[in-house]
């Protein structure tokens, strides 16, 4: 699912939001090392929200993606060459 964005795109982070009652997409994003944000009254009234605020090397760095770690390596001068932003490029 989040291979896309930062795969393919080259995006730094990705937020995804989703009604609260949504325990296994909180489940999800905890798991992938995802920043939980909790946001009141985000689908109206009755209904709160919340936000899952995954960065690249946190999606790298999950225990769910060992194959990946090591092509980070790889794809990271790739990405660098093609433009992609990074936390390293910032500093």
């Amino acid at each position: 699912m989040y291979r896309y964005p930062f795969m393919e795109l080259g995006c730094q982070m990705v937020a995804h939001t989703f009604p609260k009652s949504s325990a296994h997409l909180e489940r999800q994003g905890a798991a992938l090392g995802g920043m939980l944000i909790n946001i009141p009254r985000m689908f109206g009234r009755e209904m709160d929200g919340t936000v899952c605020l995954l960065t690249y090397e946190d999606w790298v760095a999950s225990k769910r993606l060992p194959a990946l770690q090591a092509s980070h390596r790889r794809t990271k001068g790739r990405m660098m060459a093609y433009g992609a932003f990074s936390a390293d490029r910032l500093a």
